[in-house]
């Protein structure tokens, strides 16, 4: 991830999250990543839910 953002907000709820978070996320299998674009991620976590993660400015 080194281009990536060091953090992101979740764009639901406003919660920030750091790259580490955001890796640590996605390689433990709590979210799975539906799509990204550009510097945009969206996710789905355990429940179903999806998340859209956009780069904090």
């Amino acid at each position: 991830m080194s281009d990536d953002p060091d953090a992101y907000r979740i764009d639901e709820t406003g919660q920030r999250v750091n790259a580490l978070e955001l890796d640590c996320h996605l390689f433990f299998g709590v979210w799975s990543v539906v799509e990204k674009t550009g510097e945009r991620w969206t996710v789905r976590n355990a429940d179903g839910e999806t998340l859209t993660l956009v780069p904090e400015p």
